[in-house]
């Protein structure tokens, strides 16, 4: 079996850094017929579907206002997920600043982190209100905290 690399490490083809086998996703075209057994409800998505940003203010630098993403997408929450799962080194502190970066748009990211006075509650303040909006987007929608 031919060896590819893959981040580093050296896999069989078709399998994953982890050793599990990988499936290539597939594209099917609309006019063939659909290998999805009847039980499986099928999707289809659209991105004329996607929301459009809503930003509250969080925090005040002076008298400039920053603010975070108060609807993000469960993509968000997802992407920081396979960061933390990726086996890197450092995968909280780069999960928190893609996700920082992600919540107050990378010049608010860049106030906050070139703030000299920002103490450790500020910021576990921040990190918390962006850590709660971007993981509340996958809670089960049904539930009085998912907004579904």
């Amino acid at each position: 079996m031919a060896a590819r690399a893959v981040a580093g490490k050296t896999t069989p083809r078709g399998r994953t850094p982890g050793g599990r086998a990988s499936a290539p996703a597939r594209m099917v075209r609309r006019d063939e017929p659909s290998a999805t057994p009847a039980s499986i409800p099928v999707l289809r998505l659209s991105s004329d579907d996607v929301e459009t940003p809503v930003w509250e203010p969080l925090f005040y630098i002076d008298d400039d206002e920053y603010c975070v993403w108060a609807n993000p997408p469960q993509s968000v929450g997802v992407e920081a997920l396979a960061i933390l799962a990726d086996g890197k080194p450092y995968a909280e502190h780069r999960a928190n600043r893609w996700l920082l970066d992600t919540m107050l748009g990378e010049d608010g990211h860049a106030a906050l982190r070139a703030y000299q006075g920002l103490k450790t509650a500020q910021y576990n303040h921040v990190l918390k209100v962006c850590t709660d909006l971007a993981f509340g987007a996958m809670e089960d929608p049904k539930t009085p905290s998912g907004r579904g």
